[in-house]
């Protein structure tokens, strides 16, 4: 009616007559009571001491911050609930026509949780208040579409299942995988227990790689890598082996040694009479 009366398109005379036929009950016996001089300003302060608002700008606050999304119920008909409270809040005062972020956000806070988890970039990306509630409801239509079809696929999902004997195969076959691997496990065991058992090698045993088979000093040869092993093994300092010591072994008979300078036997070289 105010927006009417603003607009100044009928006459007061034609909102009073419009006022007056579309009243019922108690309504229309009020405005009879006014009389017939009675502007339209009248009727509507009489309606609204008897019918209007009697929040307070707290109460109203309170109530616009704690509206929620009622289980099962559409995005509709919650921003329509909500409006009608903002629109109140508005007429006492407590907010203004301008503050549609504030009812943005709180539109947004009253979402259940679903919709509120899925809208959270929409509110960062969208500004306005009608828009987001577009987007809302298109949200609240793909998720609704999107609960349908997984209870669809899981009936289908459930009727090829696979049947008793199926399973009982399945079953058969990760038994006898079970046994082999208990097999593998226990021979490995087995193994390790007899590599624990054996005795530790002596140190004083030389490598078979260490002797060199077919050397004319091998026995002192072996001896002094046996005293440098035992030397080792026994902690008094590090392995040093030492060279051999030359032996009558190693020197030739004169009846077979040549002389490279007169090519005679008997002597050598550097004892040549010829150098004299």
């Amino acid at each position: 009616m105010n927006c009417l009366i603003n607009e100044k398109m009928y006459s007061k005379d034609s909102l009073l007559l419009g006022i007056r036929r579309s009243l019922r009950g108690e309504a229309a016996a009020m405005a009879m009571r006014l009389g017939e001089s009675a502007s339209v300003g009248d009727v509507l302060d009489t309606f609204h001491a008897a019918f209007g608002n009697t929040e307070t700008p707290e109460s109203i606050l309170k109530k616009f911050h704690g509206c929620v999304q009622e289980k099962g119920e559409p995005v509709v008909r919650y921003a329509a609930r909500l409006e009608e409270i903002f629109s109140m809040a508005i007429e006492l005062g407590a907010l203004s026509r301008s503050q549609n972020m504030v009812l943005k956000s709180v539109f947004h806070e009253g979402l259940h949780v679903d919709l509120k988890l899925a809208s959270m970039y929409k509110y960062e990306r969208v500004s306005e208040y009608n828009d987001f509630k577009t987007e809302v409801r298109k949200l609240e239509a793909e998720l609704s579409t999107g609960a349908t079809g997984t209870t669809k696929c899981a009936a289908a999902v459930n009727a090829q299942s696979p049947g008793e004997s199926e399973m009982k195969e399945v079953k058969t076959m990760l038994q006898q995988l079970q046994a082999q691997i208990g097999k593998i496990e226990k021979q490995q065991e087995e193994m390790r227990q007899k590599t624990l058992q054996q005795p530790p090698p002596s140190g004083n045993t030389i490598r078979p790689g260490l002797q060199m088979r077919g050397f004319r000093g091998q026995r002192h040869f072996r001896g002094t890598i046996s005293r440098g092993v035992l030397h080792q093994n026994n902690g008094r300092g590090n392995y040093r082996p030492q060279r051999p010591v030359a032996t009558n072994a190693f020197r030739p008979s004169l009846n077979t040694v040549r002389c490279y300078n007169c090519d005679q036997t008997g002597h050598m070289a550097r004892d040549c009479p010829l150098n004299w």
